[in-house]
């Protein structure tokens, strides 16, 4: 059985692991970060959804992101089910994002997000991939407007604190894109290989080797970090 669902006034199409999915071919103008001769996706899913995330047997996880990583969203959602859990995928892009301003009435800005609020009781799990290519897509567009619908969705941020939702970040800021890679004055793949190495790790040896650094750095004074390029001490 095949199915999907548009939700009108939402842009997004969802899709749940209860659904054996055909998903629309990748456009030839989004571009991909993902090599698969160099990443193991799967890997990558079962991480963020085993250890990151913790999801166990019979939870919804909420799933989002950009047609960008669409093999990536579909292994997370595939380890969410392969735990026994239930897993909604949604999809966002940055020509939603700036629509949701030239095209949707000003006068809606303050309207609380009852979708979103809603579907913070339903999903104890989020799992976020960065999907923005453009860091100035929202440039133009009236200050007092971006306030607006930011403070009207506050009530998403305080119930998922409330509920304790266990949310994953994927990105922050750092997600290789053709501008972040300029701003870095390196090429796209080469932050490409560096994200995604950081990402394609094991995370339990990663906190195993972060608690030690934090040994050293509570029995010490002194820190002096050092590189080719200069030395700075603090």
């Amino acid at each position: 059985m095949t199915s999907r669902w548009l939700i009108t006034g939402v842009g997004v199409v969802l899709t749940t692991s209860l659904l054996a999915w055909q998903p629309a071919a990748r456009p030839k103008d989004v571009p991909s970060n993902i090599d698969r001769a160099d990443i193991d996706l799967g890997e990558i899913a079962r991480r963020l959804v085993n250890q990151s995330a913790r999801v166990k047997e019979g939870e919804f996880v909420h799933i989002n992101g950009g047609i960008r990583d669409l093999e990536l969203l579909e292994d997370v959602a595939i380890a969410t089910r392969r735990l026994g859990a239930w897993s909604l995928v949604t999809l966002s892009s940055d020509r939603m994002t700036r629509l949701m301003y030239d095209e949707v009435p000003a006068s809606f800005d303050n309207q609380r997000p009852e979708l979103a609020v809603r579907m913070v009781g339903l999903f104890p799990v989020n799992i976020n991939i960065a999907f923005s290519e453009n860091d100035r897509v929202l440039d133009g567009v009236p200050p007092e407007r971006i306030a607006a619908q930011g403070e009207a969705a506050q009530p998403v941020a305080d119930l998922a604190r409330e509920f304790n939702v266990r949310t994953i970040n994927l990105g922050n800021d750092f997600y290789p894109t053709k501008q972040r890679a300029a701003m870095f004055g390196i090429s796209r793949d080469e932050l490409s290989k560096i994200f995604w190495a950081g990402v394609n790790v094991d995370y339990q040896d990663l906190r195993k080797t972060g608690l030690m650094v934090k040994r050293v750095l509570d029995e010490g004074h002194t820190l002096r970090i050092t590189h080719p390029n200069g030395d700075r001490k603090s």
